[in-house]
């Protein structure tokens, strides 16, 4: 199950513990493996799942409580309301045998990466009235093309400046298990090298890594991100 942006922590069935004490919570999403083969469940949203049996998810898509269960809510949760569950099914093969599919950790696949992004972060079109002298844009590319596989723009955000032509931008460089195929996907991988001058159909003039927290520079190599590292820039258009 999915415990951070994408390391997973390995969970084992207990035969001693209450049923409730065999949940976990699932962010978005989990997987069941074994040498050969890895089933994925992308969750849309985050729910109690537990595998109970050999080769069975378990999800919990609503709760009920008719007591209070001493959590600080202070009485039962009986107000549920009819809400919409998005899942997807993703089985993969390796393509070289996993000789400890049972460790502590693991890293999803490439595919199961897109796959989630897809699920949590849908694009919301919206739609604005415009009088017959504002003609819109049939469409407009800011990049000069198609990020890495394994990088994730975070955040492209303003910067309020006395100039006010400078933007934060964060790539955050996933984690992923490389014993899965990725012919699929049509994306490339970069081994970490991003040039964020360079990015950019219009380039910026400028571009300096800082600190997550965009307070002070980072000495850290501004064109490389190591995995599961999130990297933050400065970009100044003049």
């Amino acid at each position: 199950m999915s415990t951070t942006l994408t390391l997973m922590a390995s969970r084992l069935y207990g035969g001693k513990l209450t049923t409730q004490g065999n949940f976990y919570p699932i962010p978005s999403y989990m997987f069941l493996q074994d040498t050969t083969s890895r089933v994925t469940l992308l969750s849309g949203q985050p729910l109690g799942v537990s595998s109970r049996e050999t080769g069975v998810f378990e999800v919990v898509l609503d709760h009920r409580l008719s007591m209070d269960d001493n959590r600080g809510l202070g009485h039962g949760v009986m107000d549920n309301k009819v809400t919409l569950s998005s899942f997807r099914l993703l089985v993969e093969h390796r393509s070289s045998a996993d000789s400890n599919p049972t460790r502590q950790v693991a890293y999803p696949s490439l595919m199961a990466h897109y796959t989630s992004s897809i699920l949590t972060l849908p694009i919301h079109p919206f739609i604005m009235k415009t009088s017959s002298s504002h003609q819109l844009a049939a469409s407009y590319t800011g990049l000069k093309g198609q990020l890495p596989c394994d990088i994730h723009m975070l955040n492209l955000r303003s910067v309020v400046t006395s100039s006010s032509k400078e933007a934060a931008m964060l790539l955050h460089r996933k984690g992923f298990d490389c014993g899965f195929s990725a012919a699929l996907l049509t994306c490339h991988l970069s081994s970490g090298q991003v040039s964020a001058r360079t990015m950019f159909t219009k380039e910026p003039s400028s571009s300096q890594r800082m600190s997550l927290t965009m307070m002070y520079p980072s000495d850290t190599a501004p064109d490389h991100i190591d995995p599961m590292e999130i990297a933050t820039h400065k970009l100044s258009w003049s």
